[in-house]
């Protein structure tokens, strides 16, 4: 019943947006910044949760979290079984965590008070059900296009939608969200990013 790292790093950011420094007359979001700016996700993890976790914690599942996501060494060979298999490709998965990795490297220290291209990638990766997501959700072949440059569309995507919901919505995890809202695309996906009909000919 513990709180999650994305939920514990949400709630500290909210709490401290909710206290507005009286003193200097500074807004909420301006005093969000001051108090953590130079501050990684996971050390304000561990101060609004009251925890000490690691990056190696983080890796290996000693951390909150739900049910099947919590271990993303574990996840990380059950995804090896799948690509040795051939079950999945990686189209879907290198777009997804490649989108998600530039955006929170990109955006992800903004609202920490640390700029631009401050966001740490590791604490991403590493948290929430990204990795469960992009190799065992995201790859379902019922629901997603039937071409690899739609796939790698489709992974886009779902990077995009899952960080804005990380770093601009209310809710701490995005991911689920993400692949559904994805899947009501693919129809579309597949019928503009076409596959070239078997035998056909170029005649031009």
């Amino acid at each position: 019943t513990t709180a999650t790292p994305l939920g514990a790093l949400k709630s500290g950011l909210m709490e401290a947006g909710a206290a507005v420094n009286s003193t200097t007359g500074a807004t909420a979001l301006g005093y969000v910044k001051s108090i953590f700016v130079g501050m990684e996700p996971l050390q304000i993890v561990n101060k609004a949760a009251n925890t000490h976790l690691n990056y190696f914690d983080l890796f290996f599942g000693n951390k909150g979290g739900c049910i099947g996501e919590i271990s993303i060494f574990l996840l990380l060979v059950g995804a090896s079984f799948l690509l040795i298999t051939k079950i999945v490709t990686l189209d879907i998965p290198v777009s997804y965590i490649l989108t998600s990795s530039i955006i929170a490297f990109v955006f992800g220290g903004v609202s920490m008070g640390n700029g631009y291209f401050h966001g740490s990638i590791l604490f991403h990766l590493l948290t929430g059900g990204l990795i469960l997501g992009a190799f065992f959700m995201a790859t379902d072949m019922v629901t997603t296009p039937v071409t690899r440059n739609g796939r790698i569309v489709f992974g886009i995507g779902c990077g995009v939608i899952t960080m804005l919901v990380r770093l601009l919505g209310g809710l701490p995890e995005g991911v689920s969200l993400s692949i559904l809202f994805m899947n009501m695309l693919t129809p579309a996906i597949d019928r503009f990013i076409k596959v070239k009909p078997m035998g056909y000919i170029n005649n031009k």
